[in-house]
């Protein structure tokens, strides 16, 4: 009885916890105004070097609409406060997960890019697959090429590639080809199609997963920007 009556308070506990949550881009826009023009603002400086690192016009219009929620909120300030001493835990010992950069990578994404990019990948973007003497280099070189704006352009490319060669068909909908490319760059790529889907509509985003303020749906964000851009 006792147990029952503590399961009951724990639940009404999580539900009082929860963020509200919302789906709508515009809410979003509306609500982080001055991030949607400072993201509007590095989306302009980052659009030419995705295009001349991929070629296609398309894939880069996407790709930009499946990145623009991370540079609405990326803060560089904050960000090196935040993640110097995690980077040095990582190069030294090989464990920690953090975002870097404008593109908000993981070192754990660059290590899946590294190991699943195809021969024309390696060819096309040597640098990301550069190797040091040891496993504590590989991580300080791959530290560096995620604190490089190129790297991590050149990184995402990858990315963008893989998911063009998993799901070809998505390429005859460019909207959705935004949807299912958001939830697989905002929650992992190694997902099925069926997965990815169910993460479309999750409102994590901006503050994460134990977030308690309003949330929005991060692939809801992308595709307003691809609509208003295409």
């Amino acid at each position: 009885m006792i147990m029952k009556k503590f399961i009951a308070a724990l639940a009404l506990v999580c539900v009082c916890c929860l963020p509200a949550f919302s789906l709508d881009g515009a809410a979003y826009r509306r609500d982080f105004e001055k991030s949607w023009e400072e993201g509007e603002t590095y989306a302009r400086e980052i659009r030419p070097l995705l295009l001349a690192a991929l070629g296609d016009p398309l894939l880069t219009s996407v790709g930009m609409a499946v990145v623009f929620p991370e540079l609405s909120r990326y803060s560089y300030i904050q960000d090196v406060a935040e993640t110097s001493a995690l980077e040095l835990f990582y190069v030294m010992y090989g464990r920690g997960n953090f975002s870097i950069g404008k593109f908000q990578m993981k070192p754990s994404f660059a290590v899946m890019i590294e190991k699943d990019a195809d021969d024309d990948c390696r060819l096309a973007y040597p640098s990301l697959f550069e190797k040091g003497k040891n496993e504590k280099e590989d991580r300080a070189l791959r530290i560096a090429r995620l604190r490089s704006l190129p790297r991590q352009v050149e990184y995402f490319a990858v990315f963008l590639r893989i998911m063009s060669s998993r799901f070809p068909s998505l390429m005859e909908d460019p909207h959705r080809m935004v949807q299912i490319f958001s939830a697989a760059y905002n929650s992992g790529y190694d997902k099925s199609l069926e997965r990815l889907e169910d993460y479309i509509d999750f409102c994590y985003f901006p503050y994460g997963y134990l977030g308690r303020k309003e949330q929005y749906a991060y692939c809801d964000i992308a595709l307003l920007y691809y609509r208003e851009n295409e």
